[in-house]
C-alpha cells in the first residue's frame, strides 16, 4: 500500500502542480488583469470583437462569485472531513472516483492488488478461506470490496464456490475470475492470488506512469491555450483600434 501510494504521488505530483498553477494563474487573469483592460476599452467607446465581450462577461462572473467558489470550496473540504468515516458516503466518493475515465480504472486495479495480495498471503499460511475474507473485508478499507466480500463469505457458506460467487460482482474481471477458478480447481488459490497480484501490481505501475507522462504535456497545451485566448481577446480591440487609427 504505502510503495503504491508513493508510485501514484511520484508520478502525479507535478502534473497536479502544473494544473493548480494553471487554475491559479487563469484566477488571477481573470481577477486582476482582465479588468484592467476593461477600464482602456471603456475610455475607447468602440463596440468589441465577440471574444473580447466573451472574455470581459467571464471576468465579471468571476469578479461577482469569486468569495462564493472559495466559501464552495471550504464547505466541501468540511464537509469531506466530517463524513469521511460515514459509509455512504464513502461509497458514493468512490463511485464517482471510479466513473472516471483514466483515473477510475487506475483507483480499481490498485485495490484489487491490494485484495489479491492479502488473500494470498492469508491463504498460503493456512488460514480458512472464510477467516481470510473477513480479515480482508477489516483492512481493506474500500467499499466497493467490502460490500462484495460480506455476501461472497455468505455464498461460501450456503456451499458456493469462490469464483461463482465473484462472478456475482462487477468489480472483479474475467482475468480474476478465470484464474481463481483454476486456482481452486487444483487447489493452488494462494499461488493464483499471488500470481494476479503481481499482474495488478505491475498494470497500476505501468499505468501510473503513464498517465504521469501523457499528462504533463496535455495540462501544459491546455494551459498555454487558455492564455492564448485571453490574450487575443484582450489585445484583439487594441490592433483594430490601431489599424483603424492608421486608415484615418
Amino acid at each position: 500500500k504505502m510503495a503504491q501510494k508513493k508510485q501514484v504521488i511520484s508520478a502525479l505530483s507535478y502534473p497536479i502542480l502544473i494544473f493548480v498553477s494553471s487554475i491559479g494563474a487563469v484566477a488571477f487573469m481573470m481577477l486582476f488583469i482582465i479588468p484592467l483592460f476593461e477600464d482602456i476599452f471603456t475610455r475607447f467607446g468602440n463596440r468589441l470583437p465577440w471574444i473580447t465581450r466573451q472574455i470581459l462577461s467571464l471576468s465579471e462572473f468571476f469578479q461577482s462569485n469569486a468569495w462564493n467558489f472559495l466559501i464552495f470550496a471550504v464547505v466541501l473540504i468540511v464537509l469531506n472531513k466530517v463524513f469521511s468515516d460515514n459509509s455512504g458516503y464513502q461509497k458514493l466518493k468512490e463511485k464517482i472516483v471510479l466513473s472516471l475515465p483514466v483515473f477510475g480504472e487506475l483507483y480499481r486495479t490498485i485495490y484489487l492488488a491490494r485484495f489479491c495480495a492479502s488473500m494470498s498471503l492469508l491463504v498460503k499460511s493456512e488460514v480458512p478461506i472464510i477467516n481470510s475474507l473477513d480479515m480482508v473485508k477489516n483492512m481493506i478499507n474500500f467499499k466497493h470490496l467490502e460490500l462484495p466480500i460480506a455476501d461472497i463469505r455468505r455464498d461460501i457458506i450456503a456451499g458456493s464456490s469462490l469464483h461463482k460467487s465473484m462472478g456475482n460482482f462487477k468489480i472483479f474481471d474475467f482475468e480474476m475470475l478465470g484464474l481463481i477458478k483454476v486456482g481452486e480447481e487444483v487447489n493452488r488459490l494462494g499461488d493464483f492470488f499471488e500470481k494476479l497480484s503481481r499482474n495488478y501490481t505491475e498494470n497500476a505501475k505501468h499505468k501510473t506512469a503513464l498517465m504521469g507522462t501523457v499528462l504533463e504535456p496535455v495540462l501544459i497545451i491546455f494551459l498555454g491555450l487558455i492564455v492564448s485566448v485571453i490574450l487575443i481577446a484582450m489585445y484583439l480591440p487594441m490592433f483594430e483600434l490601431s489599424s483603424s487609427m492608421g486608415i484615418g
